[in-house]
């Protein structure tokens, strides 16, 4: 695995998407919102993407937990705070009790690939506005719109993630966990 690191002269090793201190899960808090690391490569979609290690590690785990998963409870558990939340918010009904044995399928939004929702439908949560404003543009798929970074901008968007203190580590393995690729 090739990582170029841009950006602040802070070492890359251990903040990577696999630190142990970043998954807020059970219905805790998490930190992206504050993470200076991002994690940018193509996806497997075959787009451009960045984003905070945090967050890329608390998707990886929603797409372990719908996988390994044995009860709700244990998936509920494995959740990170905004998964569950969104979770709820979609969900007709209640979801099955902590019990119950666990199906993916049962999940609200995984049949129809609207859960979880893609990475780059979080760009305007955690991305500075200056750099929405300048680099993003909407695009969408299905029934999921999000903010598309263009590929010929992305030397410019790491140079400008740069100089507002960001950290880019360009690591297109780490950034597959995040859709459930490994």
């Amino acid at each position: 695995m090739t990582r170029k690191v841009s950006g602040s002269k802070k070492k890359a090793a251990d903040s990577t998407a696999t630190s142990p201190s970043v998954h807020a899960a059970g219905g805790q808090p998490s930190t992206w919102e504050e993470d200076r690391t991002l994690i940018h490569g193509t996806s497997p979609h075959e787009r451009f993407v960045i984003a905070p290690a945090t967050l890329i590690t608390e998707f990886a785990a929603v797409h372990r937990a719908l996988a390994e998963s044995a009860t709700w409870g244990d998936f509920i558990d494995a959740l990170p705070q905004w998964a569950l939340s969104s979770l709820q918010d979609a969900s007709a009904d209640e979801l099955p009790s902590r019990e119950c044995a666990f199906d993916a399928a049962e999940v609200p939004g995984v049949e129809d690939h609207e859960f979880p929702p893609m990475l780059e439908s979080m760009y305007e949560r955690w991305m500075p506005a200056p750099l929405l404003r300048r680099f993003s543009r909407a695009s969408s798929a299905l029934r999921e719109e999000w903010l598309e970074l263009s590929p010929s901008q992305v030397a410019a968007f790491l140079k400008a993630a740069s100089t507002l203190g960001f950290q880019c580590i360009e690591d297109s393995d780490v950034l597959a966990t995040a859709y459930g690729v490994s």
